[in-house]
Order: structure tokens, then C-alpha cells, then sequence
């Protein structure tokens, strides 16, 4: 028998599981009496799901020519970007398993016993720009908009965290064992698997936190904004 372990470090929500191994052991084990696998127990499998609300990195040594090309193209050319915010998501991610030998000799049964997944912000950068004094009504008003976002960001993310615990272990439930040749055969496969699971929701959580944002980045909300201070 094989103990293999997939861990992952992940930045951005385009993936779930990618795989590199580590720690690979060969042990004696029984072979399967037959050539398909058998069922495993599925509670028997550990799971894991933990989110990170992330830090924030403050940055006020940007100009606004600076932020604005930082903001990309969908800011209008006409406007002036005061402070922006930057999330990144990450995920974090290991599965251990263990291949049992069957009998023909030449494939094994990949069966798990460990998984585990942090979703999280891991960094959440803010930038004001530099025009402003840290003592200025229009530094504060710029900040305080600001933090919005990262509690809009933070917010989805909990909202969402539920979903992704359930679509885990639902995952995981439904695992059935397979024949691989490999560990790296077994660690593509199981990396496949979760990832067909969870990509879904990733790319979710990102469009949510899109809309939410979009919501406050506004020309009314500029508006405001630029009434609670007499000097820009």
C-alpha cells in the first residue's frame, strides 16, 4: 500500500486542487480481491473547510495617475482615481490517500482519508493616493469608502463559505475509490475530481463580490462622496 498526500497553495479562484507530492511511502498492504474497487466508508473520511478573512496592507504612496492605470480599463478616462482596493482570494488545499494493490499486479485502489480546504483573502491591499494628507477630511472620506470594499469582500466570503463547506462534503460522500497505475496518476485524477466540484462555486464567489463592489462604485456614489469634503 501507497500513502500519497496532493497539497496545494493556491492564489486566485481560477482552480481548486493542483497536486504536487510529497512524502510518498510504500507499505505493505493486502491486494484487492477483485479487479474493481471496493466502496469505502465515507465517513470514515476526515474533512476539513476553513476560511481566512485576510489582512490588510495599507499603501498610501501611490498618485492617482498611478491608481488609475493599477484600476484597469474600466474606468472612465475622464475621472480621477482616489483610492482603489485589490483582493486576492486564495485557497489552500491537500488530500492524503492510500493505494491499496489489487490483484492483477499492476493497478492500485485510491481510496482517501484526508482532505482539507482554507478559503480565504490571505492580503487585501488599499491604496489611498498620495495627493491627500493622512489629516484631510478627503483622506478619511476616501478611506472610509474604501473600507467598504474589504467588509463587502469579507462579507461574500462568509456568505459563501457555507456553500463550499457543503459542496466539500458532498464531494467527499460521494467520492467512490478508483483504479490508478500511479501516485501521479492518482493525484491528477483526484485533482480533477475536486476541481470539477468546487470550480463552480470559486467563480461565484468572485462574480459576487464583483456586484456587491459595483454597487458602491457608482456616479451617485462618487457624488456623495465628494459633498463630505470642501477641498479635492
Amino acid at each position: 500500500m501507497k500513502v500519497g498526500v496532493l497539497r496545494r497553495r493556491r492564489v486566485g479562484i481560477k482552480a481548486c486542487f493542483a497536486v504536487v507530492a510529497w512524502g510518498l511511502l510504500t507499505l505493505p498492504g493486502a491486494a484487492m480481491a477483485a479487479e474493481r474497487c471496493a466502496p469505502q466508508d465515507a465517513m470514515q473520511i476526515e474533512i476539513r473547510v476553513a476560511k481566512d478573512m485576510g489582512r490588510v496592507n495599507f499603501d498610501h504612496s501611490r498618485s492617482q495617475a498611478q491608481l488609475k492605470r493599477m484600476s484597469g480599463d474600466k474606468v472612465d478616462n475622464a475621472w480621477k482615481v482616489n483610492g482603489l482596493t485589490k483582493r486576492t482570494y486564495t485557497t489552500e488545499s491537500s488530500a492524503r490517500f492510500k493505494m491499496v494493490p489489487m490483484n492483477n499486479g499492476r493497478y492500485y485502489c485510491v481510496r482517501l482519508e484526508t482532505v482539507d480546504l482554507k478559503v480565504g483573502l490571505g492580503r487585501i491591499d488599499v491604496f489611498v493616493a498620495n495627493k491627500y494628507s493622512r489629516n484631510s477630511c478627503a483622506f478619511r472620506a476616501v478611506m472610509n469608502h474604501e473600507q467598504q470594499h474589504v467588509e463587502i469582500n469579507r462579507r461574500v466570503l462568509r456568505r459563501m463559505m457555507g456553500r463550499i463547506d457543503d459542496k466539500v462534503r458532498s464531494a467527499v460522500y460521494n467520492f467512490e475509490p478508483f483504479p490508478a497505475r500511479s501516485t501521479s496518476e492518482a493525484q491528477r485524477k483526484l485533482s480533477d475530481y475536486f476541481k470539477r466540484a468546487l470550480e463552480p462555486l470559486y467563480q461565484r464567489l468572485d462574480e459576487e463580490a464583483n456586484e456587491e463592489n459595483a454597487r458602491i462604485d457608482t456616479e451617485a456614489s462618487y457624488s456623495y462622496l465628494r459633498k463630505q469634503c470642501d477641498r479635492w
